[in-house]
């Protein structure tokens, strides 16, 4: 909880082959690498509630294969900082949650897992993209001058855009239960 650590890639379940892992983010900044599943064979489990994870360097799969990605009410931010990154995870509400993921930093984070999402997307800076085949059922929020690249045929329970800007797949086709501009 609070505090800072800088590290390289964080990897759960690295060599035995019965390995599990588990990582919580409760708060706090992590400057790292990325955060991914080994060689091992058993459960891994990334969890945060608060906190952010800022990325020191471009990435194409800054959160990837893990077991299960879960955000708690107070969510994740994700600081690329000036960095291109992926994160090819998906993500899910904590038990009993309203999970919410925050993208800052003037660089590209591209999500690209399908399956869940959490119950809230906010890009807050930079550009915030969408991957063809990524899940988007969610909330998705766009403020403060930030930029969100949405594939075609995205379907969000809401849209809301203050002060920012919202691009549509090339067919220019999205739904959403509710609009907000």
């Amino acid at each position: 909880t609070g505090g800072e650590i800088e590290t390289g890639s964080i990897v759960l379940a690295q060599k035995n082959a019965g390995g599990s892992g588990t990582l919580v983010l409760d708060g706090g900044v992590a400057t790292v690498g990325g955060v991914s599943k080994g060689d091992g064979s058993g459960a891994t489990k990334f969890s945060a509630n608060g906190g952010v994870l800022r990325a020191p360097g471009a990435s194409a799969s800054f959160i990837s294969g893990l077991y299960v990605a879960e955000l708690g009410s107070k969510g994740l931010t994700i600081d690329t900082q000036k960095y291109s990154i992926t994160v090819p995870q998906a993500f899910r509400d904590a038990e009993g949650a309203r999970g919410r993921l925050v993208k800052v930093g003037s660089g590209r984070l591209t999500l690209s897992g399908t399956g869940s999402v959490p119950s809230e997307i906010v890009a807050a800076e930079g550009t915030l993209a969408f991957a063809a085949g990524a899940a988007t059922e969610t909330s998705l929020v766009v403020t403060n001058g930030a930029t969100a690249l949405t594939p075609n045929g995205s379907a969000f329970t809401s849209l809301t855009v203050r002060d920012g800007v919202l691009t549509l797949g090339c067919d220019r086709t999205a739904t959403a239960g509710a609009v907000e501009l």
